[in-house]
């Protein structure tokens, strides 16, 4: 694809001038230490700074690696990602004989225009990636999240199962789970579930981030039998609950007051090695703290500090709440 525009961008991020650069045969070896070399927000701009000079088609990769860690830089907040943008938009002028961008770069974008709340720009950078004829797998699927994430989930419904197949890309397990996401935190509980159910009926088969999303999203609607479920079928088709599974059961079980499954829920994750992490420890002191207990609750933290799991905010306000309220 020749001669690409820059894309528009709500504001412009200040870049420092390039410095001394060093012999541009360094290209490729900043293409596989990108990542780790980029420990910082700070670090990795200058590379670009010193990377785009010297530029060849070949160093997309390594570009492309460079965006991915600043997007990901400072949890992923939107001035990152407004960075990205002004960054993306100085590959494009320095001509696409010098940087050629792939589907890669559009994948990265497209996240970044999301996360910016800026969707309109996202689904214009898709059709340009349509345009180029690049795949599309990857690159739709920020799109799906990005309308989740902003109450439009019933636009994400309709692209799931009629407009990806029109686009070349049948709906995979990733697509699925953000969907399914998206209408248990739109509070369409019934719909989540039977989208879940459907994937077993055109053969998609759930990972254990899909079926984590469903046990959470039936746990937060008080649906936590139907979790049971879901768990005991995740298991029953040879996928292994993790650390989050569990957890989200037993904010459950918490949440609805069933003490007993509680404990029988932690030895389970003990006896298939998971170990209660922060999250896990949190939900167990607000149940007892909002329980009156305490003294368990001392119990439990002692636990954490003796199997070196590091308290956080939420650990030590949960505790001083349960004192304060219960005179402790």
């Amino acid at each position: 694809m020749q001669g690409r525009p820059s894309v528009a961008s709500p504001g412009r991020y200040p870049c420092r001038a390039p410095p001394a650069c060093p012999a541009a045969c360094a290209t490729d070896a900043w293409s596989w230490s990108a990542p780790s070399l980029a420990a910082s927000l700070d670090d990795a701009v200058k590379m670009f700074d010193e990377l785009l000079p010297h530029a060849r088609p070949a160093s997309v990769r390594a570009f492309n690696h460079l965006l991915t860690s600043i997007s990901r830089a400072q949890g992923r907040d939107s001035s990152t990602s407004a960075l990205v943008v002004s960054l993306f938009n100085r590959m494009a002028r320095a001509s696409p004989n010098k940087v050629a961008h792939n589907g890669s770069t559009y994948n990265i974008l497209i996240g970044c225009f999301c996360r910016m709340g800026r969707l309109e720009l996202g689904f214009a950078s898709f059709g340009l990636v349509l345009k180029a004829g690049w795949r599309v797998e990857t690159v739709i699927n920020p799109l799906l999240k990005g309308l989740c994430d902003t109450k439009r989930v019933d636009e994400a419904m309709d692209i799931l199962p009629r407009r990806m197949p029109e686009f070349g890309c049948p709906p995979n397990t990733v697509a699925y789970t953000i969907v399914i996401d998206g209408l248990f935190g739109d509070g369409q509980v019934d719909k989540a579930y039977n989208l879940f159910r459907e994937m077993d009926n055109r053969r998609i088969f759930p990972t254990v981030v899909a079926y984590t999303a469903v046990i959470d999203g039936l746990c937060k609607a008080q649906a936590v039998d139907r979790a049971e479920g879901v768990l005991q079928q995740m298991i029953h088709k040879g996928v292994k609950p993790n650390n989050q599974t569990y957890t989200c059961l037993i904010h459950g079980y918490c949440s609805s007051g069933q003490g007993k499954k509680v404990v029988r829920m932690l030895k389970e994750m003990s006896a298939h090695g998971h170990g209660p992490n922060v999250v896990t420890c949190n939900l167990l002191l607000d149940y007892h703290c909002k329980n009156g207990r305490c003294t368990e609750a001392r119990k439990i933290f002692d636990s954490m500090i003796e199997k070196g799991t590091k308290p956080n905010v939420t650990t030590y306000s949960t505790l001083l709440n349960g004192y304060a309220t219960y005179n402790a």
